[in-house]
């Protein structure tokens, strides 16, 4: 049984900053200076407050936002062009220029559905770490977690693999989580190369797919 294709089911851009103000985070000043669209519905009444604010949207889009950081999340249904995260974090960071930004982590998450040998709930804990029935308890075998950790130089990224219940279906499925970290402090040009590094996105999803797949055999 080949490996399903790993589906992308969630997309984050956490801008990293010191000393971020999370109050100003309210639907009004995402609506009024065009970072989202203003036809754009409330999932739930907002979080404004310290130390945590949070607004999160029907279309499954939420921005929640600290001290140390703000994070565009999106839940990704189908086509994956339909994404919009990096542009609403391009558009905060463009907002708010004068925000002391340290960095920028691009994380898409996903899952596989469909393994070659089948055991998706066993994946991790027979075929990545192999010997698990010399780890087992009283004749019942653990279940596992696995997170790969790589320095690539201009940033760092880890992929997280571990088995878990679909929500919707119940059935077992391989969910994989990627978190890429680039450091970006100094600089006049500091927003304009925050930016860019946001709106090549698609490159680290590339990357995460490539990884992921790595890891499935194929």
């Amino acid at each position: 049984m080949p490996a399903s294709e790993v589906e992308l089911t969630q997309l984050a851009i956490a801008v990293l900053a010191d000393q971020h103000n999370p109050t100003i985070l309210n639907p009004d000043f995402l609506k009024r200076n065009g970072i989202v669209d203003e036809a754009w519905e409330l999932a739930e009444p907002p979080l404004c407050a310290f130390p945590v604010a949070r607004v999160k949207f029907a279309n499954s889009v939420s921005l929640t936002a600290d001290p140390e950081r703000v994070i565009v999340r999106q839940d990704v249904v189908g086509d994956p062009q339909n994404v919009v995260a990096p542009d609403i974090a391009v558009a905060y960071v463009r907002t708010l220029p004068h925000v002391a930004y340290e960095g920028v982590c691009i994380n898409p998450s996903g899952c596989a559905r469909q393994i070659p040998n089948g055991d998706i709930a066993g994946f991790v804990a027979r075929d990545l770490l192999r010997d698990v029935t010399a780890l087992a308890v009283d004749g019942i075998e653990p279940t596992a977690a696995l997170r790969l950790d790589y320095q690539m130089g201009e940033y760092e990224v880890y992929l997280a693999v571990e088995s878990e219940r679909d929500p919707v279906s119940a059935e077992p499925v391989l969910v994989l989580d990627a978190h890429f970290h680039y450091d970006m402090t100094g600089g006049g040009d500091l927003v304009d190369r925050l930016c860019e590094r946001i709106g090549r996105w698609h490159d680290n999803v590339r990357a995460y797919r490539d990884m992921a797949q790595r890891l499935l055999g194929q």
